[in-house]
């Protein structure tokens, strides 16, 4: 029985399959209430008034963490009222029907068919005629016939699709008319320091009050991440591209932005695990977890740990809640990723789009397959300047370029023709053993800027520790000041690999060789 107004509003056609596919997600959700916590369901989603009123109870089951109803849980859960209208629908019996009739194996099908049926419904709402032969791939369909074969998903693409295939001239898109003054808006701007960008230099503080830097001297030559623009981190496989992540993320949380991080590399948990150690490190100044450690478990923590460890999680979802939004994607699917900082922007407000990686066949020589890198770098910067937000994403380098000492774009091979949309290019690569020699010809002479007693500003040469792991970060373009190869310079990291902790040391001087790999 549909609830009041239902069944006046829509085609019968919509709505032959809606109780059958109401009850399978009914089914589903007393077989395992857990599954509630899984997905974004509420009450609206269901137009029965069977659906409702159990979904409903089963929420409430949920909230008071029992996982399977029983009488007792109705007698002491539930109003009379409640517990009279359960019966009415059919209690007990109606339950293990509904339990009967789905398995636990197509449970993401059935909650899935649920977001469909709602999605077909919207778009009646939304005025779109489904019964209504549309031209679509060079055929004529019926939507509604059309959909019988797609998800929720695919519902949504089709219609993405075939809206943006209507033709327009917009003659003013991206103008921007005006005389050439200097207005004093733009000197007040410049003085309030709006003309800089969204600075990554310090990501909040720790227990004790202090500062906890990022990455303050890549901030600073930078001038931070500006709006509407695209970045992009470049590094060989496995040189920690994703750890160096995490500390620009949590820096651009700090001064209020929110996150959507989308990768077509790994699942969430190595991002979990590189955002616990970061506030194990530089939240709490705990030091005693490695990540091995953690992959271990109990066994080989103290009771210490683990007690940091719940420590770090409280914090993490206290002081980060609603801040940062992960997705995981099967594949290099532009297309998808793009929806999804398209969702995550406009439902959640995300002003940074992290896309991590750009992968590149270095063995594919066929131009199309670089044609399309470029071709999705642009869209990711089209959607970007679209929404004036800020777009990193990471990229490898080429294999074969291993060795170079001083990396520019050209270590990204044809695809380095993305550099020209790019707002900065950042390549990093790790410091080989010969440059910390100071006898070798590779010597990368280290150092950092101190003030003498004359207040100038001179190089002091910085001693490296060789049983330490440095990373080597190189400003290939930039907006503002000099990059590497105009500055002859790259600054040098200092790299924890088993805690995840990245800190800048000072600066280096790669020699323009390459070493034989």
């Amino acid at each position: 029985m549909f609830v009041n107004g239902v069944q006046e509003k829509y085609d019968n056609r919509l709505l032959e399959d809606r109780m059958n596919v109401e009850a399978s997600v009914i089914g589903v959700i007393y077989k395992d209430n857990l599954i509630l916590n899984d997905f974004d369901l509420t009450v609206k989603d269901f137009k029965t008034k069977e659906g409702q009123f159990l979904f409903a109870m089963a929420s409430k089951l949920n909230q008071l963490n029992i996982s399977t109803l029983t009488e007792f849980d109705l007698l002491n859960s539930f109003t009379k009222e409640q517990q009279d209208k359960f019966y009415e629908f059919g209690g007990f019996d109606l339950i293990e029907s509904m339990q009967n009739n789905i398995s636990m194996d197509n449970a993401n099908k059935y909650i899935d068919d649920l977001y469909k049926e709602n999605a077909i419904l919207q778009l009646v709402d939304g005025g779109f005629d489904l019964f209504k032969e549309v031209s679509f791939d060079g055929k004529e369909v019926i939507p509604f016939e059309h959909f019988k074969k797609y998800s929720s998903q695919q519902i949504k693409d089709f219609y993405d699709d075939y809206v943006n295939r209507i033709r327009t001239l917009d003659l003013n898109k991206g103008i921007e008319e005006e005389e050439m003054l200097i207005t004093e808006e733009f000197i007040e701007k410049c003085l309030s320091g709006e003309e800089l960008g969204t600075l990554f230099n310090v990501a909040g503080e720790d227990i004790n009050g202090n500062e906890i830097y990022a990455f303050p001297k890549v901030s600073a030559e930078t001038g931070g991440f500006i709006q509407g623009s695209l970045s992009m981190l470049a590094g060989y496989s496995s040189v920690g591209k994703s750890t160096l992540l995490i500390p620009i993320i949590m820096a651009l949380v700090h001064r209020g932005e929110k996150v959507c991080i989308i990768s077509n590399e790994q699942d969430i948990s190595p991002f979990r695990m590189n955002f616990l150690m970061w506030i194990l490190v530089n939240k709490l100044k705990y030091n005693k977890i490695t990540k091995k450690k953690m992959r271990v478990g109990a066994k080989v923590l103290t009771k210490e740990d683990i007690n940091m460890i719940n420590t770090a999680r409280k914090l993490f979802n206290e002081e980060y809640k609603e801040k940062i939004y992960f997705v995981s994607i099967p594949s290099t699917n532009m297309k998808v990723a793009k929806s999804k900082f398209k969702e995550y922007c406009q439902r959640k407000g995300c002003g940074v789009f992290i896309y991590d990686t750009f992968k590149i066949d270095f063995t594919n020589e066929k131009d199309i397959y670089w044609m399309s890198l470029i071709k999705d770098s642009r869209e990711l910067f089209e959607l970007a300047k679209k929404y004036k937000a800020i777009a990193l994403a990471t990229i490898q380098c080429a294999n074969n370029t291993l060795g170079q000492l001083f990396l520019d774009s050209s270590v990204l091979s044809n695809s380095k023709q993305v550099k020209e949309i790019l707002e900065n290019l950042y390549i990093v690569r790790d410091l080989y053993a010969t440059e910390m020699d100071k006898d070798s010809r590779y010597y990368c002479h280290p150092y950092v800027n101190k003030q003498n007693e004359q207040g100038k500003w001179e190089q002091v040469e910085l001693e490296l520790d060789e049983k330490r792991t440095y990373k080597v970060l190189f400003l290939d373009k930039v907006r503002a000041g000099k990059n590497s190869t105009a500055g002859n310079y790259a600054i040098l990291l200092d790299f924890y690999g088993d805690t995840g902790a990245v800190r800048e040391i000072g600066y280096c001087k790669p020699k323009r060789a390459r070493l034989g790999m």
